[in-house]
Formats: C-alpha cells, structure tokens, sequence
C-alpha cells in the first residue's frame, strides 16, 4: 500500500538521485536539478507531499503558486511505474481537491513523456498548445484541468 505523509526535507535528498529517467529529462531540459527541483516544490509549495512504499519514498507532488496559478507538479523514481491504479485513484483526489480549492491548475509536460501525458489524460487535463521551454529543443506540452460541474 502507498502511504502519503507530508514532505519533510530529508525526503527530497531520499528521492533525488532515484528519479525516474522522463523527469531526469524535463529538469534537464529545464534547466534545474534533481535535488533543487524537489526542494523547490517543498520550499515554495503550497502543498507538498511524499508517497512511500516499504519504507522508501517513490514520489514527491504536490501543487505550487506562480504568478496567480495553481500548478500541480509531481516528480517519482521507477517504482510508480508499477503501481498503477493506486496512484491514478491518488491522483484523482489530489487534483478534485485542489480544483475545489484553487478552481485552476495548470503545467506543462514534455511531449516525449507519453507517460505522464496518458495518466494526466486519465486525471482529466485538457491537453494544449505547444511550446518550447528551457535551453533544451525539445518541446514542452502544456496542459489545464478546470473544476467540472
């Protein structure tokens, strides 16, 4: 079973060396490192949390404020890719509460993470316009979810 607990600062040093290779990539391409990029989301976040699974952390999410948006972000190590369906019925209940309290959210995904871009899909996120983001050439997907009546 998947255990969420609010992020404490040693989590981030936990789990920045075991990030899966896809968000290796989008930091890259971001210009930011592993550790940063995990310290910034506690740091800065609104909220910020740690899902764990026999004893070790395998994510980090959570949702931060940038200019006025809600942005939900999340960021894991290899073990989420096997878990599935807990981590989609996570999923939808971290983002249902955070549109009923923010009533926005929105990010940007790499095209090449089709990964993260089928589960944001199952999440609900409208899928958008296409950019380029970083020093990277690679293109970065945007996407939105808003609250559903």
């Amino acid at each position: 079973m998947i255990e969420i607990r609010e992020t404490d600062k040693s989590d981030c040093y936990l789990l920045a060396s075991r990030l899966r290779q896809q968000d290796l990539d989008e930091l890259e391409a971001l210009g930011s490192k592993p550790l940063d990029a995990l310290l910034r989301g506690l740091n800065w976040g609104l909220e910020c949390y740690t899902a764990w699974k026999n004893g070790k952390p395998i994510a980090m999410f959570g949702v931060a404020e940038q200019d006025g948006q809600a942005i939900p972000w999340l960021l894991g190590s290899a073990e989420l890719e096997n878990k599935g369906m807990a981590l989609c019925k996570l999923g939808k209940k971290y983002i249902n509460n955070w549109l009923n309290k923010y009533g926005y959210l929105t990010n940007a995904v790499s095209t090449k993470n089709t990964v993260a871009i089928s589960w944001l899909e199952y999440l609900g996120a409208t899928l958008g316009a296409f950019g380029v983001f970083g020093t990277n050439t690679f293109q970065i997907f945007s996407f939105s979810s808003s609250m559903s009546e």
